[in-house]
C-alpha cells in the first residue's frame, strides 16, 4: 500500500510506504514559522478524530520543550457548522498576546470557521489560521468565507516556481482537458509513489512483492517539485522539502518558506508521551 495524505505519525508497517507529511514534516515547521512571525500564543482546534488529536498533543509537547505554555486546544464534530462558541473562546485566548490558530478542521466545516471567523471580526493580519488540512482543492469552496492572508503548510504547492512542476500541471491539465484544473500535495505524494514502485519494479526485475518491497528501500525519484525524495528503508517513510504557503484574493497559495532540502519523517515523536518506542517493521496481525 502507498500511502499519499499527510498523518499524525506514531506507526510503521511492512506492508505500506508513507508518501505522506508526518508533523516533523509540516506540524513542527508550521508552528516555528509563526514563532518567527513574532507567535507567542497558539490556539489549537480540530475535527475530533485520532490525526488532529494525536498531532495536538505532538504539538504541546514540542512548544513546551520550547518553553511555550500559552496554549489551548479545542475540537468539534465532523462537518460542524455553529462554531460562534469556539471563534469567542478563540477571541478571549487572543486578548493575551501575539496569538496564531493552527488548524486541523477537516472538510465542509472549514467553510463555516473561517465565516465565523469573520462575522466575530478575526482578521488574519491579527490573528492568522495555520492550516493543515486546506490545499487548493478547498480554496474555491472557501473564497466567499475571507480566508486570504491566513497560511497552510505542505510538502508541495501548485504556485512552486519550478521548472519540473510546470511541466507536471501542463500535462494534468492536458489530460483533464481543462486549462485551470490544479495540483495539490495528496496528487504529488500519489504521483511519487506511483513511480517509485515503477522504479522499484524495474530495479527488482518482476512484480513480485517481498522484491519490489526490498528494491523500494532508500529508492529516490525526482518529484514534481523539482525536489528529488527518497524512500526511508528504515521507516518506509518519504524524506520531503517543506513548504509554507499563504492564501491571496485570487484563490492561489502562494510559497512564503521552502527548506532548502529535505526533511526526515522522524514518525515516531519524541514530544508525545510514550512514543518513544523502538521501531519495528515486522509482520502485524493478519497482514
Amino acid at each position: 500500500m502507498f500511502y499519499p495524505s499527510q498523518y499524525e505519525g506514531e506507526e510503521a508497517s511492512r506492508s505500506i510506504f508513507y508518501l505522506g507529511a508526518t508533523p516533523p514534516q509540516q506540524a513542527i515547521p508550521a508552528v516555528n514559522f509563526l514563532r518567527d512571525q513574532g507567535i507567542d500564543g497558539f490556539f489549537l482546534v480540530g475535527t475530533d478524530y485520532i490525526d488532529p488529536r494525536t498531532t495536538n498533543a505532538i504539538l504541546k509537547g514540542y512548544l513546551a520543550s520550547q518553553q511555550i505554555f500559552d496554549v489551548a486546544e479545542c475540537y468539534t464534530v465532523h462537518s460542524q457548522k455553529d462554531w460562534r462558541s469556539v471563534v469567542e473562546r478563540i477571541r478571549r485566548f487572543a486578548k493575551g498576546g501575539r496569538t496564531a490558530i493552527v488548524a486541523t478542521v477537516s472538510g465542509d466545516a472549514n467553510v463555516h470557521f473561517f465565516r465565523e471567523l469573520a462575522n466575530q471580526g478575526i482578521r488574519s493580519s491579527d490573528v492568522p489560521v495555520m492550516s493543515l488540512s486546506i490545499n487548493e482543492a478547498e480554496l474555491p469552496a472557501l473564497m466567499r468565507s475571507q480566508v486570504s492572508g491566513n497560511f497552510v503548510a505542505w510538502n508541495y504547492l501548485h504556485a512552486f516556481e519550478t521548472p519540473e512542476n510546470r511541466a507536471f500541471i501542463a500535462e494534468w491539465r492536458q489530460f483533464t482537458g481543462r486549462p485551470d484544473a490544479v495540483t495539490n500535495d495528496p496528487m504529488e505524494a500519489t504521483w511519487i509513489g506511483f513511480h517509485l514502485w515503477i522504479a522499484a519494479v524495474e530495479a527488482a526485475g518482476t512484480t513480485e512483492v517481498d522484491k519490489v518491497r526490498a528494491a523500494l528501500g532508500g529508492r529516490r525519484v525526482a518529484a514534481p517539485s523539482g525536489f528529488t525524495v527518497q524512500m526511508d528503508e528504515r521507516t518506509h517513510h518519504l524524506f520531503k522539502p517543506v513548504m509554507i504557503g499563504r492564501i491571496e484574493n485570487d484563490g492561489r497559495i502562494v510559497q512564503v518558506s521552502v527548506t532548502e532540502g529535505l526533511v526526515p519523517p522522524d514518525p515516531w515523536s519524541p514530544w508525545l508521551k510514550g512514543s518513544n518506542r523502538p521501531l519495528q517493521l515486522g509482520r502485524a496481525a493478519g497482514e
